[in-house]
């Protein structure tokens, strides 16, 4: 399904019964537009049939515009692999804190880049 979105961006919610990503457009601290993958899961039960996969493929074609930026836990070497394979270059690790009640959880995060000519 795809719609106009806030501020007249573009922005599509893939939907599945197996799996379901999230886009958005935004700026990134340099003042670039760019498409970020907020979210993409896929239903354990039907993980290692290519879904992740056959979902990126479809933004990949559908969000050609502008670099797409994509990030995972950092010991995710399936998801790493994947982005790799479909043209996406490794840019940076960070840690990522979320708050937790009172306490601040801490992920290690790998971010992913798409350039786009």
């Amino acid at each position: 399904m795809c719609h106009k979105g806030f501020g007249g961006h573009k922005n599509q919610i893939l939907l599945g019964i197996s799996g379901f990503t999230i886009i958005r457009l935004g700026v990134d601290n340099k003042g670039n537009k760019r498409y970020y993958i907020e979210k993409l899961f896929v239903d354990p039960k039907y993980q290692n049939e290519k879904i992740g996969q056959s979902l990126l493929k479809a933004i990949l074609n559908n969000f050609n515009d502008y670099p797409i930026s994509v990030s995972t836990f950092k010991d995710n070497r399936i998801a790493a692999h994947i982005f790799l394979k479909l043209g996406f270059k490794h840019t940076t690790n960070r840690k990522m804190n979320i708050e937790y009640g009172k306490n601040i959880l801490t992920f290690p995060q790998s971010y992913y880049l798409l350039e786009r000519k």
